[in-house]
């Protein structure tokens, strides 16, 4: 927990540099490959990764149950930040950071609680 009590916040440290780990959230081939649960699949039907830009993708669950999404693209700025505005069903704001380290790169990700 950080500041807000109900704030969600997980970091990694990566064994691949700080441009290949941001490259993964801004490719949406790879980003399609890696987003959500475990056992989860994606379909992006946009993913406009730019300050502004909408993203609609369809999370299929393990069970065959579906998951529209709607969010939109806040912020955006190279090997530094993403900011994004979840809209459709529970709106939230994810921000998620990126940074160099001796051995590779760093990605946090803060998502507050409603």
């Amino acid at each position: 927990m950080n500041e807000a009590e109900n704030e969600l916040a997980t970091s990694r440290d990566y064994r691949f540099p700080r441009a290949l780990v941001y490259e993964a959230w801004t490719t949406p081939e790879w980003l399609a490959r890696w987003w959500g649960p475990k056992g989860f699949t994606n379909t992006f039907d946009v993913c406009d990764i730019t300050p502004g830009g909408e993203w609609r993708f369809t999370m299929h669950g393990p069970d065959g149950k579906t998951y529209p999404n709607v969010s939109a693209f806040v912020e955006v700025v190279p090997q530094e930040r993403i900011v994004i505005d979840h809209l459709s069903g529970h709106q939230f704001r994810v921000t998620a950071t990126f940074e160099s380290i001796a051995d590779g790169g760093h990605a946090g990700h803060v998502q507050p609680a409603l």
